[in-house]
């Protein structure tokens, strides 16, 4: 054999070693890279074996050879997207190099035969691997089947001069360019792949669901027919995160995507919108049967959503909302059709858990409220819009002043007076409830103080506090300096905490609470029964006092339920040992009945509406106290 073809095949060996070096996951031109090595090497010790220089050389050529077997059996196999087994690959390269190395003892010329017969069987089945596998690889088969035969004819009939270079040459150059050509296709086509799967879950992503969503849009209005989408947004994942970590969330996700393609089924098209948000898209509907489809769809999701899933070994079950656009009616455009999907989500989550709403327009008009809204806000604080209204909480004996609650309130000059319960609520979504938090435990600090000079007994100011500022490392310090400045005694100030500190149960909220206990402040748990509540956490939490929602002090006179509802929840609250506070009381029965239940206090419209600082500090003046 002449040196030029193994000097050809050393090249092309390294440029398919070069190329696997850029593309790590492909790792069946390495094999083949190392197949080609062993063969030129084995070539190159055959030639100087037999010069009588290096005798030795001549009978480990058989062993390279038997390299070039295992090692294209091994990139074949890796082809085929099969698990490569190194013993079979041990037992092919000892089987061909023992083959060929005892007809090498029986006659030199029959050795260079059989090597050509092993190198071109190997090489004729990856040829038809690739032929079968896909029609896009049948050129680079041909060129396999091609080289196959040359090898064999090479190597058999020992072929020498110009004819055998030019026609090696000519075959491993083709054969790189097929490999070239496949790496390239599959590269593209991973890319594709990339820019419209999500790659956690293997889903359609963001970009292709907008896409098929716009191509179901434009032919709706061919067809007259329409189409929903809904917009699954999974329940807590922060906390199963927070909780785990994120690969068990991740995992999660994709368990999720898994039986919510079952439930898509082949009809209809799942994405990962992104985050926690999944997209489903129900085509090709008349109006009325998409609202029907629609629906059919989303209790199938929320029935599917009550099998629990493993988090790291420990059953969980995550719940879902569910908003529903439908083409025509919610929007004209796919990014509009979403967001307004969106809306509806939002809404869900306030009533229930795995449930689902259709958007309406006011939705849409609430929405813009909150976007106005918010952009006053922020300039509310600097400009003094807001004001602190005190309301007084009595002693049920007696009913003599034992505390009084620090109520935020907003006037804007456009906007009029706003309702706390709507701008808190965005204040917290937009993160301005900290910064407004903080205000109003100044406000509240100096009122107490201001009381406490005045007063022949101190007063107590309860303060309400948001979950967002309670995650807020340094809260308890801030509440600290707020004592320290208006020299205020800890035993003045009482916090309140409504249940959804309790949902986002995690070590950074118990250690603020546990260093707000440490400070002296009394710690009070709002809205109890209206929530999630759970009584290990009020174990947990070590409250000093229980406020019972007024939708239960409200309904006393007209709904048995909610009457042994509220009875059962002070005798809750006095088994752990917990002052009770009755809000919303507005009549004397309903004064009376809450008394005859145990409550410490009552606050309400019969003893006094909410005043602000400087009527509050008269009324004090006539106020009896608490004895």
């Amino acid at each position: 054999m002449n040196e030029l073809p193994n000097i050809a095949r050393l090249f092309l060996a390294l440029f398919l070693l070069s190329i696997w070096l850029t593309r790590r996951s492909n790792r069946t031109p390495l094999y083949w890279a190392v197949a080609y090595l062993s063969l030129a090497a084995g070539s190159l010790s055959y030639q100087f074996g037999s010069a009588g220089e290096h005798a030795f050389l001549l009978y480990l050529a058989p062993l390279f050879p038997g390299i070039y077997v295992g090692m294209f059996w091994a990139g074949t196999q890796h082809f085929r997207e099969q698990p490569v087994r190194w013993q079979t690959v041990a037992l092919l390269i000892l089987g061909a190099s023992s083959a060929i190395l005892l007809v090498l003892t029986i006659s030199v010329d029959n050795s260079s035969i059989a090597v050509g017969l092993a190198v071109g069987l190997v090489n004729s089945w990856a040829g038809w691997v690739m032929w079968k596998r896909n029609p896009k690889y049948r050129m680079v088969a041909g060129i396999v089947f091609a080289q196959a035969l040359m090898l064999m004819l090479a190597y058999s009939l020992i072929w020498e001069g110009s004819s055998v270079v030019i026609g090696m040459a000519a075959g491993y150059s083709l054969l790189a360019i097929g490999l070239v050509y496949v790496i390239l296709k599959e590269s593209n086509e991973s890319i594709s792949r990339q820019a419209t799967t999500d790659e956690l879950t293997g889903l359609p992503n963001r970009h292709l669901m907008l896409d098929r969503l716009e191509t179901a849009m434009r032919s709706s209005s061919v067809t007259r027919l329409t189409c929903a989408v809904l917009v699954i947004d999974i329940d807590n994942l922060r906390r199963i995160n927070e909780a785990f970590d994120h690969s068990a969330g991740d995992q999660l996700l994709r368990d999720i995507g898994m039986r919510l393609q079952q439930v898509a089924g082949p009809q209809h098209t799942l994405a990962r919108y992104g985050g926690d948000e999944f997209v489903l898209l129900v085509s090709e509907a008349t109006a009325g049967d998409a609202i029907r489809r629609a629906e059919e769809v989303s209790n199938r999701v929320a029935e599917t959503m009550i099998q629990p899933f493993s988090v790291a070994g420990i059953k969980s079950t995550p719940t879902v909302s569910i908003g529903i656009a439908i083409s025509g009616e919610d929007g004209d455009t796919a990014d509009l059709l979403v967001q307004r999907a969106k809306l509806a989500t939002a809404q869900a989550p306030q009533t229930d858990r795995n449930t689902w709403r259709f958007f309406n327009r006011e939705m849409n008009e609430r929405a813009q409220r909150e976007i106005v809204i918010e952009r006053h806000m922020w300039r509310a604080l600097p400009n003094s819009e807001f004001s602190i209204v005190y309301q007084p909480i009595v002693a049920a004996d007696g009913r003599g002043l034992a505390k009084a609650e620090a109520l935020l309130r907003w006037t804007n000059p456009e906007l009029g007076t706003i309702a706390p319960d709507e701008f808190i609520r965005i204040a917290e979504q937009s993160g301005l409830i900290i910064e407004v938090g903080q205000w109003v435990l100044e406000q509240a600090c100096r009122q107490a103080a201001a009381c406490r000079r005045e007063l022949s007994q101190p007063l107590v100011i309860c303060v309400n506090v948001s979950a967002l500022q309670l995650r807020r490392p340094g809260f308890s310090a801030s509440v600290a300096q707020a004592l320290e400045k208006h020299a205020l005694p800890a035993a003045l100030l009482e916090l309140e905490f409504t249940e959804n500190i309790m949902i986002d149960d995690d070590e950074i909220v118990f250690a603020q609470i546990t260093e707000l206990r440490d400070l002296g402040v009394s710690l009070s748990l709002d809205d109890f029964g209206t929530g999630f509540s759970s009584l290990s956490y009020l174990s947990r939490f070590e409250f000093s006092t229980l406020k019972i929602d007024r939708t239960f002090v409200r309904a006393l006179d007209h709904d048995e339920r909610s009457r042994r509802l509220a009875e059962s929840i002070c005798a809750i609250g006095k088994s752990l040992g917990l002052a009770l506070v009755a809000e919303g009381v507005e009549s004397e029965y309903q004064a009376s009945v809450m008394t005859s239940f145990g409550v410490d206090y009552m606050q309400g419209f019969l003893f006094s509406k909410p005043l602000p600082a400087d009527e509050f500090a008269a009324w004090l003046t006539t106020a009896p106290l608490q004895a």
